[in-house]
Order: structure tokens, then sequence, then C-alpha cells
């Protein structure tokens, strides 16, 4: 430099992993620097196919804060809605205070937000009419600053027969961790075909 600084290096080496740090006015000394930002680690399931089955579940990494959610040419082998479904702590959510994201994602009444009913999100308002009819869809779920509080925001796209669907809201939990998301056929119809792929995002 043009102004030739002079460094005071320390007289001594430091620890293993310490770095050479100043104090901004020309005195070096190793300290421990730490990591504030955390590692992260990105778990991505196999991009599968969907070979008939009414149900994929995707177990959470441990100190998961996000889900994404991808579901490409789906199929249904009857009439019927591709729907979601949540696991806690406590088991799977599969009656009761189930988590509905249904068809409309806006209006006077409660579809498209949480419901204490049927667990569906259907394709612009229509079922998917068996293998004719094909549809993505898109969905993210992530997590507040406290583990056991969730948001979710969904897009589905009918695309055979035109529909689409744009649903958001948060889940109760009821205290308890979410551990599971499944990609399911509400009321029991199988789906025909198509792919799909959770990629989680963990600190740890």
């Amino acid at each position: 430099p043009s102004t030739n600084p002079i460094f005071k290096l320390p007289q001594a080496d430091g620890s293993s992993g310490q770095a050479l740090v100043t104090n901004g006015s020309g005195a070096l000394s190793f300290a421990s620097v730490s990591n504030t930002q955390g590692n992260l680690i990105v778990t991505r399931s196999v991009n599968a196919d969907i070979s008939g089955g009414s149900s994929y579940d995707f177990t959470l990494p441990a100190n998961c804060y996000k889900v994404d959610f991808v579901g490409h040419n789906i199929r249904m082998s009857a009439s019927g809605t591709p729907s979601f479904q949540v696991g806690t702590t406590a088991g799977m959510i599969t009656s009761g205070g189930k988590y509905n994201y249904t068809e409309v994602g806006y209006g006077s009444n409660n579809q498209g937000r949480y419901q204490t009913a049927n667990n569906e999100i259907r394709f612009g308002y229509y079922n998917l009419n068996a293998s004719s009819d094909t549809g993505e869809v898109f969905a993210t779920f992530e997590s507040s600053s406290a583990a056991n509080m969730w948001v979710f925001n969904i897009d589905a796209h009918r695309r055979t027969q035109a529909g689409y669907l744009k649903a958001a809201g948060a889940l109760d939990l009821s205290g308890n961790n979410l551990t599971t998301i499944r990609f399911y056929g509400w009321a029991g119809v199988n789906f025909a075909s198509g792919r799909y792929s959770f990629t989680a995002y963990s600190t740890s």
C-alpha cells in the first residue's frame, strides 16, 4: 500500500482453527471465529415416479425449517383429489382436527384455509377426472421462529381442463413439531401416474 502501514504480528502461534484478526489499529492476534449462519444441509428425496399408490410420505430431517414439494403430470385412477396430510410427534393427523387445503384460496367462506374437516387440495375447484385429466402441484411448508409453528403456500394447476388454486395458511400443530408430510389421494382414490419430489432444508 502507498501508506506503508505497519502491522504488529502476535508473538506466538494460535490454536488449531483460530484466525488472524485485527483490532483496527494494526495489532493482529489469533482468535476463534464463530459461524453465526450455521451449516445448511439440503436433503432431497429421489425424484420418484408415482406408481399407483394411495400415499407417499416424506419424513423431515432433524432441525428442518422448510420443505418444498413438486408434483408433475399428476393423474388419478378415478375422479379424485390430490391432497396433503401432515404428521407430528404425536402421529399422523388422519381424522378430527385435520388440515384442509381445499378448492378456492380466497372468498367469504373457509375454503382454502384451516378447517377441522376433510383434508384435501383440489385442482381449480374440481377433482381430477381419472387419467384423462392432468395437473401440477407446487407447495412450500415453512417454519416460523417457533419449531411447532408452520405455514404453507400451495399452487395447483389443472392443466387438461383449465383450473388454478392458490392456498396459503398456518398449521396449528397443537404444540407438536412437524415430522411428516404426506401426499395422498383423498377419499381413497389412488394415483394413476406422475412424478413427485420433496426437498427439505435443515440447519444441521
